[in-house]
């Protein structure tokens, strides 16, 4: 399976059995459990969560394959929310020194 990077925590993976199609994968959404736009992802995880059901598996193989390509991908995510909720209790102002 065919995966192309986009931007900081999004890729493209190209379809197994549609090759040429691509679908998009956000591992930043969903408290970093990540969010694809294939129908398979849609029809059974998306309609899962929305009922408020538990889903069978977190996530559809195309945020697998983007997953298995960073190394300890749940410390990585684990580290960004860390830091983000620091920087949100701790706004520091662009051009200011603390001394």
């Amino acid at each position: 399976m065919r995966v192309e990077p986009y931007e900081f925590g999004r890729a493209f993976v190209e379809s197994e059995s549609s090759p040429g199609d691509w679908y998009l994968v956000d591992l930043l959404e969903r408290h970093r459990l990540g969010v694809c736009d294939c129908r398979d992802y849609e029809i059974r995880i998306q309609a899962a969560i929305d009922r408020g059901d538990e889903t069978t598996k977190p996530w559809c193989k195309h945020i697998e394959a983007v997953r298995e390509l960073i190394p300890d991908v749940d410390d990585v995510l684990f580290r960004m929310a860390a830091f983000e909720a620091k920087c949100e209790r701790n706004p520091v102002r662009l051009g200011v020194r603390r001394g």
